[in-house]
């Protein structure tokens, strides 16, 4: 549409405020003019008077309809016009709501302790899922090492869950795990994939980091065990059915929290110099009600923090570059980890070459 590419041109600097405004105006009074109407306006008089065409009969002139029907979609077109170039990025130092970020972790890639790896063969995927629990340890699915990995609040290594240590189980013909994981009183539970048509459900002494369980996942004792148990899987959050099912939750809670309100707010205070938008997305609340929401513009995460009547209280943005993966979870108290991921992938000769860059978890807790 006009509108959309009138947009584009503001955003690449093309066109500016001014610019755009003039011509539309002169744009819409043309049809005043050619009727013969007489301008107040002392630009409009003296652009118009400029044209041979123009003759200046009265100040009470009659559009047709057609003319009409013109002069209210160029009026809608620059409301449009104004909104956009109205958009700004929000400042911080204005919300009620101030965060200061710390690396609570910086690692590198590798098979060493407090080192991750990449899943599989392929570099497009790092350590993956993260979940927080209520006292702010950090479990993360160091999943290319099979462990998963917990950190207290500070980003302090406390242990490693092995789920496949030394050798695979006997009836692995190849084994993979750990892209859903859950915490349930002192239980550590994760997913393990033996081979085909063998999904089993495991659990983990948190304490000791023994393997007390593994239950095929579709079992009525599976189902019993894991009541009300909340799993995150990579990016996405499940819980146990009634007959012992994965269900997806997370788009559930993004068609309760992200109303019109909220997309509203976020759409007239993003940063559009950026990027192309890359869609809102509800990240999670915390233990007062409040509700996260991230977006992602070119290479930048923005992350926006909305009380529980939908009121902005905060806002971060964070760039990324050269980026694997990137992990975001909402503490019990507010706080907002960000697990990044990076690195460069080369082909040469078909032949994939992976330069690892840094992997670091950023918290962000509220200023006092």
């Amino acid at each position: 549409s006009v509108d959309k590419r009138l947009a584009k041109l503001i955003l690449i600097g093309k066109l500016n405020e001014d610019t755009e405004f003039r011509y539309l105006s002169l744009l819409r009074n043309e049809m005043y003019a050619r009727n013969g109407y007489i301008f107040k306006d002392a630009r409009l008089k003296a652009f118009f008077n400029q044209m041979p065409w123009y003759k200046p009969i009265s100040e009470d002139v009659q559009l047709n309809g057609y003319e009409r029907t013109n002069v209210r979609a160029i009026k809608r077109l620059e409301k449009g016009i104004k909104d956009i170039v109205a958009i700004q990025e929000p400042n911080p130092d204005t919300l009620p709501e101030k965060y200061v970020s710390k690396v609570i972790i910086d690692a590198k890639w590798g098979k060493k302790e407090g080192e991750f790896a990449i899943k599989g063969g392929s570099p497009m995927h790092g350590p993956e899922p993260m979940i927080i629990d209520k006292e702010g340890n950090v479990y993360i699915s160091d999943q290319g090492n099979k462990r998963i990995v917990k950190y207290n609040n500070k980003g302090e290594l406390m242990m490693n869950y092995y789920y496949f240590k030394d050798e695979k189980p006997k009836d692995a013909k190849w084994g993979s795990g750990g892209d859903i994981i859950g915490i349930r009183d002192s239980m550590l539970y994760t997913k393990l994939n033996i081979c085909a048509g063998k999904i089993y459900i495991i659990s983990i002494n948190m304490k000791t980091g023994d393997i007390i369980n593994k239950v095929h996942y579709d079992s009525i004792k599976y189902n019993k065990e894991l009541e009300n148990l909340t799993f995150y899987g990579i990016g996405t959050e499940y819980i146990i059915d009634e007959i012992g099912k994965f269900k997806r939750t997370d788009v559930e809670k993004r068609n309760i929290y992200l109303n019109s309100t909220v997309q509203n707010i976020i759409n007239k205070n993003y940063p559009l110099n950026l990027g192309e938008l890359g869609g809102i997305l509800y990240i999670g609340s915390d233990s007062l009600k409040n509700n996260y929401y991230m977006i992602s513009i070119g290479n930048n995460i923005c992350i926006y923090k909305f009380s529980e009547n939908n009121r902005l209280l905060a806002y971060i943005k964070f760039p990324i570059n050269n980026s694997i993966g990137n992990l975001i979870n909402i503490g019990s108290e507010g706080d907002i980890y960000l697990l990044y991921s990076s690195g460069e992938i080369f082909i040469k000769d078909w032949k994939q070459k992976f330069i690892p860059g840094k992997i670091q978890l950023i918290k962000w807790s509220l200023q006092n």
